[in-house]
């Protein structure tokens, strides 16, 4: 007697794709394969993932699309796919990328006229805030302050009643990404006093010299404060003291000086170099007491009481290193630096008493005397 038997089909589940798949931040869609012989059914963990089918008869290769929703987190996500198959299953894991902030605005750069409101374009795909720097924020304001993706926004200027123009930084942040927004009012109280402005040769002149940012000296003799060539900051120097702290670091910036750093009042602004050449060509006389030189056709005659169609710009040296340099001779900026890429320097007027100088130039890391032109 012969006995046949035959032994149960092995159950078969084989992935034919790769296990671990790597998925956009964008809407997608993955296809699952697998190789089955018997009834199977499938599961995702995830309520952002769909699957096209969750279960088949095991009597053709299976297949599986997945869809996945944009992720809209900057965290990256994983989505587990079950396959069961009687005692046997496989996983199949989706990992989606996070989204990328991304942050544009526009203008970057916003010159203000009086008090009045002005709009900033926002380009986003997360979300961001907008705040301004503490030195502004009681005369500039923005509305709103926080969002999610694209928005104008819209800052609030109030009236400068001061003679210094001012800018406010309006930063606006999307996690790691930054933009800043320039917002500088250039218009504010103008000085009255008639005796401030003298035309020489077609150019408005300051009678006085700049004290601090955005101020004339009270006296025509006081020389003020100097400044580094496109820098903010005024310095004094006092009883063989300067203060504040000078900064030595080397001024690289390949540049005119800017609207945004000159020192001088509203509606005044640093001379050009052709502008103070000009002036110094026009008559130059020097006087010992106090120590300084009249410019201008009337040079020769002027004097306090009567000055006619003259300046008088004081000689007191500059300051460079963190200390005095040649306290009995005149250097005054103007707004214009060497032409060639290769040198740090600015443009000067530098005189004394026994020399006269034009169309010199120093490291723009000095300071310097201001005389400024109305605009």
């Amino acid at each position: 007697m012969f006995v046949s038997c035959s032994k149960d089909e092995e159950t078969v589940l084989q992935l034919t794709s790769a296990s671990v798949r790597n998925a956009p931040k964008e809407v997608f869609q993955h296809l699952i394969t697998f190789d089955c012989n018997v009834p199977w059914t499938a599961t995702v963990d995830v309520p952002w993932c769909t699957i096209s089918q969750n279960q088949g008869n095991g009597n053709s290769p299976g297949q599986i699309l997945v869809t996945g929703e944009a992720n809209l987190t900057i965290e990256g996500r994983t989505a587990n796919i079950i396959i069961q198959a009687g005692l046997l299953s496989k996983k199949v894991t989706l990992v989606q990328a996070a989204i990328i902030p991304a942050l544009l605005i526009s203008p970057a750069f916003i010159p203000v006229n009086g008090e009045q409101e002005y709009s900033i374009t926002i380009t986003s795909n997360w979300q961001w805030t907008a705040t301004v720097n503490d030195a502004a924020n009681n005369w500039c304001t923005v509305t709103p302050n926080s969002g999610f993706g694209d928005k104008t926004i819209t800052v609030s200027v109030a009236k400068n009643y001061a003679y210094a123009r001012r800018f406010a930084f309006i930063s606006i942040i999307s996690e790691n990404v930054q933009k800043t927004d320039t917002i500088l009012q250039i218009d504010g109280e103008a000085y009255s006093d008639p005796s401030i402005a003298v035309a020489i040769n077609g150019v408005t002149w300051a009678t006085r010299n700049v004290g601090n940012f955005g101020t004339f000296t009270d006296f025509s003799t006081d020389p003020g404060k100097y400044y580094q060539f496109n820098r903010t900051t005024g310095y004094s120097y006092i009883a063989g003291n300067i203060e504040p702290a000078f900064d030595s670091e080397y001024n690289a910036a390949y540049s005119d000086w800017i609207l945004l750093n000159d020192p001088c009042p509203c509606g005044w602004r640093l001379p050009t170099e052709t502008e103070l050449s000009d002036l110094y060509k026009s008559g130059f006389f020097w006087v010992d007491e106090p120590a300084g030189a009249w410019l201008g056709p009337d040079a020769a005659s002027a004097t306090f009481v009567a000055p006619g169609n003259a300046i008088f710009l004081p000689a007191k040296g500059l300051i460079s290193n963190s200390a005095m340099v040649s306290p009995e001779e005149g250097y005054y900026w103007t707004s214009t630096q060497r032409t060639s890429a290769t040198t740090n320097f600015g443009y000067m007027l530098t005189f004394g008493q026994s020399s006269q100088l034009w169309g010199g130039g120093t490291d723009k890391t000095s300071a310097l005397l201001i005389r400024c032109v109305k605009e």
